[in-house]
């Protein structure tokens, strides 16, 4: 098949979305399709392989962004339109010879400029056109959506429209206004009904599609743990650690967006419970959400010699990331509610045992390698569960002995074993467009 994949909005460094998008293409190619993405940067000038490439590779993939800002991004389309350039497509292709560094592997791009521009202005009716018309001039016989988009099938006849699923965490949470929640409902409503078939990231998911649309057909993916990072010199290593004043094995770690949803001020109040009898400092990894500025607020209102062991290092490079994953004690994720939860398997894949909650696709995740938190809104119970970790010799043995065949399951192979198993099921039982 020929495929053509829309994703407005990627993460940095490939996380989240974009890391189950990119693994969706590597999957689809893996197994003999011919994978485009769709894409709506503006020219500049440079080469257009290249320019697709840092594109795509930079996790932003947005016009506004680009242009920095609505204002500008508006500035930026007419100008562009009065140079008679925002709707002219270019397929972009790796040169011949050359190895492909494209988004995933994919075999091309085909770049609409104003695409994204249009999504996230709401001009919905535009953006669903150039979709339609990006598919039919490319040919492609599947149309998939990365995340869910307010697309149907018939809306790129003749192509077949599939989306990926991976949370309901709007409708999960009841810190989420109203307003947002029936917004959600509605959008997430209509992205099930509209697609021919649907891709989700766990058995969670899958279930809460099927309550909304029972003969869906749907082909749980899972994602893919994120594989150890290369090996840092001992010098870098201890220089790294020595920068945040910690020891190998003497800390515990958290890595995610820093928002309320992940529970980071119950998990401040618990290690607060925790630390005279633990020791060692909570390390928290990530960029700052939407909700950072509650978290921060409770952060300072602890007490000194609790924040003193609470260590916020921001975003980190990859390095720096491997560093602390491979020395801390324990990964810490006492996520509200989670799709899949792809932290739980970076904790995994460098073998340490990990705290977490039994809530959404979480146990999904963490397997028989974790602990788990019954109620992750009882900072008493996550108290006791950091004690536990970090003293428990015979439950951190437990926990670690399973880890690496719980990794197995998520690997890039197996993903694209049930991406493959998907595809052909779809294009060989004889369903076509109607």
């Amino acid at each position: 098949m020929r495929i053509l994949v829309v994703a407005p909005q990627f993460e940095e460094e490939g996380r989240g979305i974009a890391g189950i998008v990119r693994s969706v293409i590597a999957g689809a190619a893996a197994a003999g399709h011919e994978v485009g993405v769709l894409t709506g940067f503006v020219p500049d000038g440079r080469d257009p392989y290249e320019q697709a490439v840092e594109y795509l590779a930079s996790g932003d993939s947005t016009i506004l962004s680009q242009a920095g800002g609505l204002k500008n991004g508006m500035i930026l389309a007419v100008s562009q339109g009065l140079r008679g350039a925002p709707l002219r497509r270019q397929v972009i292709r790796p040169p011949q010879g050359e190895p492909n560094r494209l988004f995933g592997g994919a075999a091309f791009v085909l770049n609409t400029p104003l695409l994204y521009l249009f999504f996230h202005l709401r001009r919905l009716r535009i953006f669903r056109w150039l979709v339609r018309r990006a598919a039919r001039k490319a040919g492609v016989d599947l149309v998939i959506a990365g995340a869910p988009l307010p697309l149907a099938a018939r809306q790129v006849r003749p192509a077949r429209l599939a989306q990926v699923m991976y949370d309901f965490m709007p409708l999960e949470l009841s810190e989420i206004g109203e307003g947002t929640r029936e917004r959600f409902r509605q959008s997430i409503t209509k992205a099930i009904r509209g697609s021919d078939f649907l891709f989700s990231i766990s058995r969670d998911t899958s279930a809460k599609v099927r309550e909304r649309r029972p003969d869906a057909r749907i082909y749980e993916v899972y994602g893919v743990a994120h594989p150890v990072g290369a090996p840092v010199p001992e010098p870098e290593q201890a220089a790294i650690l020595d920068n945040e004043l910690l020891e190998p094995g003497r800390y515990l770690l958290f890595i995610s967006a820093l928002e309320t949803r992940k529970n980071l001020v119950r998990l401040m109040d618990a290690f607060r419970i925790a630390h005279p009898r633990i020791g060692m400092p909570l390390v928290i990894v990530g960029s700052p959400g939407e909700s950072f500025a509650e978290i921060d607020e409770h952060y300072r209102a602890l007490r000194r010699d609790v924040r003193q062991d609470i260590v916020f290092t921001g975003r980190v490079s990859e390095a720096k990331k491997h560093v602390l994953l491979a020395n801390c004690n324990a990964v810490v994720f006492p996520s509200l509610y989670e799709g899949l939860g792809l932290p739980v398997l970076e904790g995994l894949a460098y073998g340490k045992p990990v705290v977490t909650s039994r809530v959404g696709a979480l146990p999904e995740a963490g397997g028989e390698a974790a602990l788990y938190l019954t109620d992750p809104r009882d900072t008493d119970e996550l108290a006791d569960a950091l004690v536990r970790i970090v003293t428990d010799a015979d439950l951190r043995a437990s926990l670690t002995a399973h880890a690496a065949d719980q990794v197995a399951f998520f690997t890039q192979e197996r993903f694209t074993e049930r991406v493959a198993a998907a595809l052909n099921a779809e294009s060989g039982d004889g369903r076509r467009a109607s």
